[in-house]
Order: C-alpha cells, then sequence, then structure tokens
C-alpha cells in the first residue's frame, strides 16, 4: 500500500507541476483537497497504538485567486474539513481535536 501511495505521490507531482505550469490558471478547491491531504500524510506521527496528524490546516493563495474564492471562502474552508476528516478516517489516522482549514491571501 505504501508503495502504491508513493508512486501515486510522485506522480501527482510531476504531471501536476508539468500541467500547472503549461496551463496555469487560478487554483480550484478540487486541487487543493489532494494537497492537504498529501500534507497530512507528511506531517504523521506514530504512536504506541495510533497514527496522529495535524488537525489546523492553512492554504495560502496568490492575490488573485483569493479574491476569485473569497465570497466562498467559508463554505471551501468547511468542504475542505469535511475532506480531510474523511480522509483521515479512511487511513485509520487520528486528529487531535477538530479540524480546521483557513484560506488566506499569501505568497
Amino acid at each position: 500500500m505504501k508503495i502504491v501511495r508513493e508512486l501515486e505521490s510522485l506522480l501527482e507531482k510531476y504531471i501536476d507541476g508539468f500541467f500547472n505550469k503549461k496551463f496555469s490558471s487560478d487554483i480550484q478547491p478540487v486541487e487543493i483537497a489532494p494537497l492537504l491531504v498529501r500534507e497530512m500524510e507528511k506531517q504523521q506521527v506514530v504512536g504506541v497504538n495510533k497514527i496522529y496528524v495535524p488537525n489546523n490546516y492553512t492554504v495560502y493563495l496568490n492575490e488573485a485567486s483569493f479574491t476569485k474564492l473569497a465570497a466562498y471562502r467559508q463554505t471551501i474552508c468547511n468542504d475542505l474539513v469535511t475532506y480531510l476528516s474523511q480522509a483521515a478516517k479512511n487511513r485509520n489516522y487520528t486528529l487531535v481535536g477538530r479540524t480546521v482549514v483557513d484560506i488566506c491571501a499569501g505568497e
């Protein structure tokens, strides 16, 4: 299973990177969700009986993308929380506390 995840991660990194550079456009929430799951997996801590993952995520978007999504920001954050919670449950990860996602304008 780990090999499949690593292969998937490698393919996503290079294929997504290629297409994002060639056909750059504003980011969509559907593109943010798998990136957050990837970050969740990178930041996991293996405990004695459980695998712990972060429960607090901040997404920084460029000014144009942030402006485009600003009207939907809270709804998108709620959807991403639901997505991450389900992804953690499917992978038998433990989230310590309530999951929080925030979208901000940044670098």
